[in-house]
């Protein structure tokens, strides 16, 4: 009789402990696949506007404020990792930390309200690659305002405190 209360005893526990198991197997294995297109705005002050040509993104970053206000631009992609991404431009630097900077501002004023383009080469493109078939590549941008030293001389943008949180006025 002891016997058999043992076993019914050893058998309940590892009823329960595969029953634990199953949900932990199905934690570990779930996988979603999301697509589409978020755009976030902080400020409504600043836009993206991106074009396509021939495996190369072109970028502007313009300011559509009506009010003073004067911001750095900074903006880097992202790609899948068997491709890779060269950057050029007239007035754009690479920071050395994955962010291409604009060498100025952008702001109100006629001649500040957009930057130079950014092309974003893709590279390490398939050589199978046809219409059709798709994959992503991210740009992002970012904006801090307008920084000056102790002087009030400007600072540059990639020197800049990207950390600054921007002041809106509602």
């Amino acid at each position: 009789m002891k016997r058999r209360n043992l076993i019914l005893a050893v058998a309940a526990v590892c009823l329960l402990q595969c029953a634990s198991i199953k949900t932990a197997m199905a934690y570990f294995s779930v996988s979603i696949r999301s697509e589409g297109h978020t755009e976030v705005k902080f400020s409504e002050h600043t836009e993206i506007k991106e074009d396509f040509d021939s495996w190369t993104k072109k970028l502007i970053v313009s300011y559509d404020g009506d009010d003073n206000g004067q911001v750095y631009v900074r903006a880097r992609g992202f790609a899948p990792e068997e491709m890779t991404l060269t950057y050029s431009g007239d007035r754009w630097t690479d920071g050395g930390d994955g962010y291409w900077y604009y060498d100025g501002y952008i702001g109100n004023t006629e001649d500040t309200k957009a930057t130079t383009v950014l092309n974003v080469e893709i590279n390490n493109v398939p050589a199978d690659a046809k219409a059709g078939d798709s994959f992503n590549v991210v740009v992002i941008y970012e904006t801090t305002p307008v920084q000056y030293d102790s002087d009030g001389s400007m600072i540059a943008a990639a020197e800049a405190d990207w950390n600054t949180e921007v002041k809106i006025n509602d």
